[in-house]
């Protein structure tokens, strides 16, 4: 559902982007715990979604952007500094 929501952010339609990025925002903020810890696989969820974001970017408008952004920091508010830490040195081969 959350694939499709970020295929509705490339559409030019009056509202249609408005309404993708307030229902992600939704559904992030009312699942967070259970997006962390019930999926297998989260953190290459996220990336696939991190970077999908970049290359719609500028299609995207700033108010839109903000409510993908205040998702994915709640999503990322639910994991531990130390795994946090522990995926940057895995990405960064430090």
């Amino acid at each position: 559902m959350i694939k499709k929501l970020f295929e509705f952010l490339e559409e030019k339609h009056p509202g249609v982007q408005d309404m993708a990025s307030e229902t992600v925002l939704k559904i992030f903020k009312k699942t967070k715990i259970e997006f962390v810890y019930s999926w297998t696989n989260t953190e290459v969820f996220l990336d696939e979604l991190c970077d999908k974001l970049i290359g719609m970017m500028p299609q995207i408008t700033i108010n839109n952007l903000l409510y993908i952004y205040e998702g994915f920091g709640l999503i990322l508010s639910q994991f531990s500094i130390e795994s946090l830490d522990e995926l940057h040195k895995e990405r960064n081969h430090f």
